[in-house]
């Protein structure tokens, strides 16, 4: 299932802090952005002197809303579940 690999893949690349570059997070998340359907650009840009991302097309607000809360529900401590949930998740947010 290609749910599980985008899963794995935000998981491994995007949210674990095992040295990924910048670039590995921003394809991580994006992947998972053209996975879903979604029309929407992310990048790095800078507030106040921090990196922070930039969400740039129509479903800018679908896709941060899909990644903020990925973010927020991890670490659930278990990959499986970890897993599981980013799947519900793309489920959830993707475009038809």
């Amino acid at each position: 299932m290609q749910a599980t690999n985008i899963a794995r893949t935000v998981l491994s690349q995007g949210l674990q802090g095992w040295g990924q570059s910048v670039d590995d997070q921003v394809r991580a998340w994006q992947g998972a952005f053209n996975f879903m359907n979604l029309s929407v650009t992310l990048s790095i840009g800078e507030d106040g002197g921090r990196k922070v991302f930039v969400y740039d097309g129509s479903d800018a607000d679908k896709a941060k809303a899909f990644m903020n809360e990925v973010r927020g529900k991890f670490p659930l401590g278990q990959f499986e579940a970890e897993q599981a949930m980013i799947e519900d998740c793309l489920k959830r947010h993707a475009n038809a």
